[in-house]
């Protein structure tokens, strides 16, 4: 029974080192059929055929959908607190004005900090910084769900902005091709 799986995991193991080769393959392809100022015309149709990515049509689907759903976190955080801005109010014992600052202290994280994530995704690469930015959403939201005070609410509004607007830096960039912040 054991041996069994040992053959199986044998199996996957070739067939990943044969995808890894095919990946390899089809990357020297690409880089055979750049286009350049030597390249001759009768190699343009090669050059329109090669695949655009190694991914196949289910990963950039998966990946595509998981960047939208992403892409949809920054306006729902943001419009989904005002109907409940009232009532934290009342549930902090803060007024309209304390509770409007947070409103406004989000916004100007929103506003600066993509331009900061940006560079920093430019050098360190756009995946960490993604997953990065993404944790720190998350850890927010968790904050803010158990938080009672109201210098904890401004304080996590804000690394809630961070978190949220940051993504934003780096997709808009990317524009259609966005799966290739996260492959």
């Amino acid at each position: 029974m054991f041996q069994n799986t040992k053959k199986i995991s044998h199996q996957e193991e070739d067939q990943g080192r044969a995808g890894q080769i095919d990946s390899n393959r089809q990357i020297e392809k690409l880089e055979d059929l750049r286009l350049s100022d030597r390249t001759p015309p009768e190699r343009y149709d090669e050059l329109q055929e090669a695949p655009y990515t190694i991914f196949s049509e289910p990963t950039k689907r998966g990946i595509v959908c998981i960047i939208a759903l992403a892409g949809f976190f920054s306006p729902l955080s943001a419009n989904i607190y005002f109907p409940a801005l009232n009532y934290i109010g009342k549930d902090l014992h803060v007024s309209l004005e304390l509770m409007n600052l947070t409103i406004t202290a989000y916004l100007i994280c929103q506003g600066i900090v993509p331009s900061v994530l940006g560079d920093l995704a430019d050098t360190l690469g756009r995946r960490p910084v993604y997953i990065t930015v993404f944790l720190i959403y998350f850890a927010a939201n968790i904050g803010l769900a158990v938080q009672g005070t109201y210098p904890a609410l401004l304080a996590l509004r804000i690394l809630q902005s961070s978190g949220s607007s940051g993504k934003t830096s780096f997709l808009d960039y990317v524009g259609p091709c966005t799966y290739w912040v996260v492959a």
